[in-house]
């Protein structure tokens, strides 16, 4: 019995450590972000965006909503949020990257720990890119 609880602790130590731990691939390079790993806890996608407005401004009101939701960083082009589960506070990383130029924003998120999210960076992606589409909607 004390083994299976030593063996819980340093697993539970060693999934604390990795999930605190800001991954080094974040971040643009090449005017892409980083490419999801062979697991299914990463979602990738891109929302068409033509306007004169910086779109984060939008951006920044859509996350304030989410719960045990923080900005990392921003700067001109680049947003950068944690996204914390409610059990076990497990971190998503999830990225913004507004390819003016290209008239597209890019988006990454991903989970830091464990192989399956069941869905849930998806699911993230997809409504956070309707939430924008539909606040640019009623600007116009």
């Amino acid at each position: 019995m004390k083994i299976i609880v030593v063996a819980f602790i340093i697993f539970a130590v060693f999934f604390y450590l990795k999930n605190e731990k800001t991954p080094n691939n974040l971040g643009v390079t090449n005017n892409l972000l980083a490419p999801c790993p062979n697991s299914p806890n990463c979602a990738k996608s891109q929302i068409h965006y033509s306007s004169k407005k910086h779109p984060f401004d939008k951006i920044k009101q859509i996350l304030s909503k989410y719960p045990k939701t923080r900005i990392v960083k921003i700067n001109d082009n680049y947003l950068h949020a944690e996204f914390r589960s409610k059990i076990f506070s497990f971190v998503d990383d999830v990225e913004f990257f507004y390819d003016q130029n290209n008239e597209v924003i890019h988006i990454r998120s991903a989970s830091r720990v464990g192989y399956s999210d069941f869905g849930v960076n998806k699911h993230r992606i997809d409504k956070i890119s309707a939430d924008f589409t539909e606040a640019v909607r009623g600007d116009q």
